[in-house]
């Protein structure tokens, strides 16, 4: 259970109300919480029971734990339910118009409506708000719909066509993004989201169907025309939106300076400042890991050996994984290869054990690269990393994309054929990898050795 000091307390205070501080599932919940900082490493199930509740048959114990999780589910779905916005009176409003209290309806009608009419921020949850609460309040028996003449069900379409503007805009700039990223057709799609788009009024309409642009023709002028509209501090924060909006704009700007269309880094750089300033990259206070290491990969192209350590430092605490130390490792390690400091990259990842298969793969790769560039061209330590690195890739082949898979056993084959290419006369041609992990540096390499 991931849970902040907050919700430890705010569920500690629903099991009391579901319970009480004498009750078994209680003192289950305190022996947890007693050591929130460190469930990922505490026994299995059975040797907790052995441990610190002897008294308690297997069974019993096991039937335990699952009405303590069943409790914490039902707490979990009315806290999330609780944050979000709008929906307690959203609910409230339908239970009053199912009932009959119409006039109560109105007046809870009243009260959504004039919250979103104050929050000058632009927000696609009142958009959604304000459409949901036109609808409940015409499809019920609320005789508010005959007195509001048109209003009221025009009022509902306008919210409705809004909201799928915005909300088709994010799907196109996915679908788009992740054709081009998983090399997908997804032509059939796009065509039949863009169908269903309508003229738009509002100012977050307009910028939001701006981004499915930006990543179908990728140019500097509309990428710097959203980030500042990003940095007005118009937009609701926190919020999807928000989130959403910043990353795929972060997302672009990379590609852009990947492919020499952006002039300066600048705006880059303002962009990662914005993210941290804000918080962006973290989701209930934890970083992805996989996000954590993406942004140390692209930090590295900007940023020097010093700063990027101390940001490490600085924020693997928030990473979302149970092996702390191996993230940090493999993140410096990331640094390493970035300024070209092979002989550092073995030391930091011996001997280490990593959450996810996509960090056992980065690692991998990264050693294999360090043995590529070993000084003492110790071929047969290079050779002997790539066979245990292909059996990894193959052993989890059906647990990683078809990209991840190809983009790494490339870069194995074509590291092998560099090598070989001192002995036989082969033909060495980038194009023949459609795939390729590190191809920026790849290319380097191939030139280094044609050089000589």
């Amino acid at each position: 259970m991931t849970l902040n000091k907050e919700e430890w307390f705010l569920f500690r205070k629903y099991l009391l109300y579901e319970t009480s501080e004498e009750s078994e599932i209680f003192g289950l919940f305190t022996f947890y919480q007693s050591r929130k900082g460190r469930l990922e490493k505490l026994d299995d199930t059975d040797e907790i029971r052995q441990k610190h509740f002897s008294d308690y048959a297997p069974k019993i114990f096991l039937n335990l734990n699952s009405k303590l999780y069943n409790l914490f589910e039902d707490w979990l779905a009315y806290y999330q339910f609780k944050s979000e916005p709008h929906q307690s009176q959203l609910s409230l409003l339908k239970a009053l118009n199912k009932r009959g209290l119409y006039k109560h309806a109105d007046q809870v009608a009243k009260s959504i409506g004039k919250r979103i009419e104050k929050n000058q921020l632009l927000s696609m949850d009142d958009i959604k708000a304000s459409n949901a609460v036109n609808h409940l309040q015409y499809f019920s028996n609320n005789p508010i719909k005959y007195n509001s003449g048109t209003a009221l069900l025009e009022g509902t379409i306008d919210n409705h066509l809004a909201f799928i503007n915005i909300q088709s805009s994010l799907y196109l700039t996915e679908l788009i993004n992740f054709s081009k990223v998983q090399n997908q057709d997804y032509s059939q799609l796009i065509s039949q989201l863009k169908s269903h788009l309508n003229d738009s009024t509002s100012p977050l309409e307009k910028k939001s169907l701006q981004l499915p642009k930006l990543f179908v023709d990728p140019n500097e002028k509309l990428f710097i025309k959203l980030k500042d509209f990003l940095f007005e501090n118009k937009l609701q924060y926190p919020s999807e939106f928000h989130t959403l909006f910043t990353l795929y704009l972060l997302s672009i700007s990379l590609k852009l300076w990947s492919k020499n269309l952006i002039s300066s880094p600048n705006p880059i750089l303002e962009l990662y400042d914005y993210i941290f300033e804000k918080d962006v990259i973290s989701e209930n206070g934890k970083i992805p890991v996989i996000r954590f290491h993406n942004i140390i990969g692209s930090l590295s192209t900007f940023k020097n050996d010093e700063w990027l350590k101390g940001f490490i430092s600085n924020w693997i605490n928030k990473v979302d994984t149970s092996q702390k130390l191996a993230t940090k490792c493999l993140a410096e390690a990331q640094v390493s290869f970035s300024m070209e400091n092979y002989d550092q990259i073995l030391n930091l990842l011996s001997g280490l054990e990593y959450d996810t298969i996509d960090q056992k793969v980065r690692a991998r790769s990264l050693e294999l690269i360090a043995f590529y560039k070993d000084e003492d061209k110790k071929h047969d330590l290079f050779f002997n990393s790539a066979h245990n690195f292909k059996r990894l890739l193959k052993r989890h082949k059906n647990h990683i994309s078809e990209k991840l898979y190809k983009a790494n056993n490339n870069l194995i084959l074509l590291l092998e054929k560099i090598i070989k290419s001192d002995y036989k006369n082969l033909d060495i041609n980038l194009s023949h990898y459609d795939y390729l992990i590190h191809r920026s540096w790849c290319i380097g390499q191939v030139k280094l050795k044609k050089s000589k």
